[in-house]
Order: C-alpha cells, then sequence, then structure tokens
C-alpha cells in the first residue's frame, strides 16, 4: 500500500511539473489557404494607391518580414518586394497594415513567397499624381555583361 502511495505521489507530481513548463503551445504551421485569403485581401487593400499632388505625398508600405529592410539576402515577403508604393492617402492603407501584422503574426511567411534580390528603391515620385517608386538593384554595373556587336 505504501508503494501504491508513492507512486500516485511521483505520478501527480510528475503532472504538474510537466504542465507548468514554459513551452507554450506547440508550433503549428500555419494555414495555407488562411494565409493565401490574408495576402490576396492585402493586395486588394492596396488596390487604389490614392493620389499625389508632390513626391512628399508617397511612400513605400514595407511589406518585408518584420525588422527587415530591403536586401540581396533571401527572405519571406508579403506581395511584393521590397515594398508597396503608395499615396497617404492611399484608402485601403489601414486595412492593409492590420492584414500585413496578421500575415506575420500567423507566421505565414514560412509558406510564402521569398526573395533573394530585393533591393531598395531608389526614387519615390509623384507623376500624374500617381505614386511611383524606382527599384534599385543588388548587382553591381554594369549590369550587361554581354559582348557588344562592333
Amino acid at each position: 500500500m505504501q508503494r501504491w502511495v508513492w507512486l500516485v505521489i511521483g505520478i501527480g507530481i510528475g503532472i504538474v511539473v510537466g504542465g507548468c513548463g514554459d513551452s507554450g503551445a506547440p508550433s503549428v504551421p500555419p494555414d495555407a489557404r488562411a494565409c493565401e485569403v490574408i495576402a490576396s485581401d492585402f493586395a486588394a487593400a492596396l488596390a487604389d494607391p490614392g493620389t499625389c499632388v508632390t513626391d512628399a505625398d508617397c511612400a513605400v508600405f514595407d511589406t518585408l518580414a518584420p525588422s527587415a529592410f530591403p536586401t540581396c539576402n533571401c527572405m519571406p515577403y508579403l506581395a511584393t518586394c521590397p515594398g508597396v508604393v503608395h499615396a497617404a492617402n492611399a484608402p485601403g492603407l489601414a486595412h492593409a497594415r492590420a492584414l500585413a501584422d496578421e500575415y506575420w503574426e500567423a507566421d505565414c511567411g514560412q509558406r510564402g513567397p521569398s526573395i533573394c534580390d530585393c533591393a531598395p528603391y531608389v526614387a519615390i515620385r509623384c507623376v500624374d499624381q500617381r505614386c511611383q517608386g524606382e527599384v534599385g538593384s543588388c548587382f553591381p554595373d554594369p549590369r550587361d555583361a554581354g559582348v557588344d556587336v562592333r
């Protein structure tokens, strides 16, 4: 009988100690379909990029993984790289921010696209009331290493 009591106490302690670990919830991979829906909704939210009057009205919505920046190293991104050029008055901007947060918090980056040549924009301009960005390159000039015809 005494052995049985110690066995029950030992099992009880094992359950309590095992259940009190700081491991958190098990890592569950994101649902691929849910991530696709978030990405699609994000693109729709920024489908109307707004209008601009001056270059100062334009900005870039960063679509790289959080705490990342345009890079020549491979990394996940949402929608486009190095980001979505938009006007400050883009109507879906707040919704797009919420969707981007949801995308990264759901760890969709591990299922989504990744890119290796993601140089930053070298210029953002307002042209005909639309914001446009000129993307740089990770490759040094001259980019055309072919033989020229003489």
